[in-house]
């Protein structure tokens, strides 16, 4: 096995911000949710508690391993039906549309991404892009490394007339969530005809595609006799106290639980030590949602999380990874000697204590 010096990926550079809990608790769901919608689409939210309280966890297991969205997978979906009018209509400009490719070959480099703001973003090897390319402006395209990134608005009909000849196709992941108020245009009440699963029926029905029903993701892992490092409860990661680990430790040590890293003191790749520092034997609860999670669930998850260490005195921080989707046409980086050209890490790490929430994420 190659030891990590020789793959020579670079470090993403990472900012840690202190927030005072009530700062946080303080805003509006929707202020808290503009700052996490900096990472969309969201592929898993992993929860890292120092403790196996049953009574305490209850309730948050219960929320992350709910089925509340409805994903759908379609194998070679041609691009041309995104752009087709009723398709817009139906399901970009009315509720919030997440679409992601999967199953993507890094030889050819597609990949295809639907922000919920309607944008569509490609990301293309030259090659295709040389058979593609033909009415797009140079506005909507900018490169990175060897490949090609194409950005464009759904909403705007020159998205049709640059794109409308393209013959392309991607296996996508979508989660459409219908407006909050959907009527009948008779008698103004709620129509029961619209709701998650409307873009699969659209799509095997008017476009004779194979749609997948694909279940949201929920795991509950438990490691005994895990290795867990200590803090100052009532000054958390005071500045010149060596005996705690320090934050960047803690949010470090968050994210090799979240990747079910081993965390024992042994000479493999995947294990991590932690530096001198109060430590003592437990139980951890690592708890993963997976699926297409949007901004607003996630801020949820937070919350709950704030809630739970100022219910349980026992349980002294929480810790929580956000994770989105690898090789998205968003912020394409060139790595290494093979022209493989990769979405850098896009996640973000929070600790969350009775006083404060640190909060790392890459920069």
């Amino acid at each position: 096995m190659l030891c990590p010096e020789i793959w020579k990926f670079p470090t993403p550079a990472c900012k840690i911000t202190h927030i005072e809990k009530p700062n946080w608790c303080q805003k509006t769901c929707q202020q808290r949710t503009e700052i996490l919608a900096l990472l969309q689409p969201i592929r898993m939210i992993s929860v890292v508690i120092p403790a196996n309280k049953p009574n305490c966890l209850r309730e948050l297991e219960s929320n992350l391993s709910v089925n509340s969205s409805l994903l759908f997978r379609v194998r070679q979906l041609p691009l041309i039906e995104l752009l087709k009018n009723e398709f817009v209509e139906a399901f970009v400009k009315r509720g919030t549309l997440y679409a992601v490719s999967t199953n993507i070959n890094l030889e050819s480099g597609g990949c295809l991404v639907i922000t919920p703001q309607g944008e569509l973003e490609m990301s293309l090897s030259r090659e295709t892009y040389q058979m593609v390319k033909g009415n797009l402006d140079d506005s909507v395209i900018s490169k990175r490394g060897d490949m090609v990134v194409i950005k464009l608005d759904l909403k705007s009909p020159k998205c049709r007339e640059q794109l409308g000849h393209v013959n392309l196709a991607f296996d996508i992941t979508l989660r459409w969530i219908p407006p909050k108020s959907t009527t009948t245009k008779e008698n103004n009440v709620p129509d029961p005809q619209v709701h998650g699963s409307s873009i699969a029926e659209y799509l095997r029905a008017v476009c004779r595609l194979q749609v997948e029903n694909v279940p949201d993701g929920y795991k509950k892992i438990t490691r005994t006799e895990e290795c867990i490092p200590l803090i100052d409860t009532r000054n958390p990661f005071k500045d010149g106290e060596q005996a705690y680990i320090r934050q960047d430790q803690l949010l470090e040590y968050i994210g090799v639980l979240a990747l079910d890293c081993n965390a024992a003191p042994i000479e493999y790749v995947s294990s991590y030590r932690l530096d001198e520092c109060k430590k003592k034997t437990d139980t951890v609860t690592i708890l993963h949602r997976q699926g297409v999670i949007t901004p607003e669930e996630a801020d949820g998850s937070i919350m709950r999380l704030v809630e739970l260490v100022g219910e349980c005195d026992t349980i002294p921080w929480v810790g929580m990874h956000v994770q989105g989707f690898s090789y998205t046409p968003v912020d394409l980086i060139y790595r290494g000697d093979q022209g493989v050209s990769l979405n850098q890490d896009s996640a973000y790490t929070m600790v969350i204590t009775k006083q404060s929430i640190f909060w790392s994420k890459c920069i």
